[in-house]
């Protein structure tokens, strides 16, 4: 009984040495293809690839003489860390939208105030009814 638990013993031992001898050969071939110099774009090629952001023109201020202050919409579209995208244009926190502050990023909410009136917006939710299960 005893000499077949040490060659039982004396089998997992060589198979766990194979084991390792197996994967440090492996980790080798791994160290061997991330040392391998990388070639990529030259200079040329990278000019050459179309610009995959849209260019936006910064307004001043959303303002007409046809509208009043309470008929100005305001839709919140995106919220990216401390800016927020309103009707289409990009503002920083504490940037003023027409005749309102930027004062408050949380969550999908943005908080502008001015004139003595604090407005709050929220990012519209598009295609409310769609659920994903």
């Amino acid at each position: 009984m005893i000499t077949g638990f040490y060659l039982f013993a004396s089998a997992d031992a060589k198979s766990s040495i194979d084991d390792k001898t197996y994967l440090i050969k492996e980790y080798q071939e791994m160290f061997k293809k991330i040392s391998q110099k990388r070639v990529g774009l030259s200079e040329s090629e990278i000019e050459k690839v179309n610009q995959p952001f849209i260019k936006t023109v910064k307004k001043k201020g959303i303002k007409s003489a046809n509208k009043t202050k309470k008929s100005l919409s305001l839709t919140l579209d995106a919220i990216l860390g401390n800016k927020v995208m309103i009707n289409g244009s990009w503002y920083s926190l504490y940037q003023n939208v027409g005749d309102l502050k930027i004062v408050s990023i949380l969550g999908d909410t943005v908080y502008l105030k001015g004139n003595g009136t604090r407005q709050k917006l929220t990012i519209r939710k598009k295609n409310a009814n769609i659920t994903i299960k």
